[in-house]
C-alpha cells in the first residue's frame, strides 16, 4: 500500500478460518460515516475494455459489493458500531454491512434480516426485499483477515503516516442470489464476486478517517483468472470519515 501499486495488493490464498478483527481501544462506540468515492483503476494487464465488458464483476452491478453497494455513489452516511466481546474490540459485522449497503441504494428497508454470530464471523447471510432485480439474497464469507497497528513513523515513512494508524484486510467471496433476470429469463440469478478490502484508519482528535481500496479479482475458472490470478482486475477507492454517535 505504501508503494501505492495495486498489483501488489494481491489476492490471498490461507486454508485456516480467520477469527474477527480485534480493533484499538479507541473504536468501540457507535459512529457516524460519511463515505465518499474517490475513483477507480484498470491495474490489470488485461484491456480496460475486456475488464469493463463483464458485467458480472463486483462493483459493475449494485449490490455486488456489499459494503458500497452503489460503487461510484457520490457520497453516503450511515452508523457503524465497534462492540466489546470477551475484553476485545470488534466490528458488529453484520449490521455495519448491512446498514452501509442499505444506505448506498437508499433503501431503508432493503435488508429483511441478517444472520451473522461473532462465534463464526467468517459468513454472514443478508435476506433481502423481495423481487429486487440485483439479487434478494448475499452470502459473504471471509477468507482471510489481517490487521496491523502503527505509530507515525512506525513504517520508516513518517511522511505517510500521521499519528494513529490502524491497516485491516478482508478478503470476501460474495454469492448473489436472485430471481431470473430479462437477460436469462429460465435462469435465477446466482452471481459469485471475489474481492478484498484494504481499510487504512487514522484516528482524528475524537474521530476518525480511513480510506478504503477494493481490490476486484478473477474468479478461478471465469473471466481473466488464466492472465491475472491474483492479480486484481479492478480497483474502487472509498474515503471515510467517522464521527462519534
Amino acid at each position: 500500500m505504501a508503494a501505492r501499486d495495486a498489483n501488489r495488493l494481491t489476492k490471498p490464498f490461507y486454508s485456516v478460518p480467520p477469527g474477527p478483527t480485534v480493533f484499538p481501544e479507541w473504536f468501540e462506540g457507535r459512529w457516524r460515516c460519511s463515505a465518499a468515492f474517490q475513483g477507480y483503476q484498470f491495474p490489470s494487464t488485461i484491456s480496460k475494455q475486456r475488464v469493463s465488458a463483464q458485467t458480472d464483476l463486483p462493483g459493475f452491478t449494485k449490490l455486488s459489493i456489499a459494503r458500497f453497494g452503489d460503487v461510484g455513489r457520490e457520497k453516503t452516511e450511515f452508523e457503524m458500531n465497534f462492540v466489546r466481546r470477551g475484553g476485545k474490540v470488534i466490528e458488529d459485522y453484520g449490521q455495519n454491512v448491512a446498514n452501509a449497503l442499505c444506505a448506498h441504494v437508499d433503501k431503508p428497508d432493503l435488508v429483511r434480516s441478517v444472520a451473522w454470530d461473532a462465534a463464526n464471523p467468517n459468513r454472514m447471510t443478508m435476506d433481502l426485499k423481495a423481487g429486487g432485480r440485483n439479487g434478494e439474497r448475499i452470502e459473504i464469507y471471509v477468507n482471510s483477515r489481517r490487521s496491523e497497528a502503527l505509530k507515525g513513523g512506525a513504517t520508516g515513512r513518517p511522511e505517510a503516516v500521521e499519528g494513529d494508524i490502524f491497516l485491516n484486510a478482508e478478503s470476501v467471496r460474495q454469492v448473489t442470489f436472485g430471481p431470473p433476470t430479462a437477460q436469462n429469463p429460465n435462469v435465477p440469478l446466482n452471481i459469485i464476486g471475489e474481492y478484498q478490502h484494504f481499510w487504512t484508519w487514522r484516528r482524528d482528535g475524537d474521530g476518525a478517517r480511513c480510506n478504503v481500496l477494493t481490490a476486484v479479482y478473477a474468479v478461478p475458472g471465469g473471466f481473466g483468472f488464466e492472465e491475472a490470478f491474483n492479480k486484481p482486475l479492478v480497483m474502487y477507492s472509498h474515503n471515510l470519515r467517522l464521527t462519534r454517535v
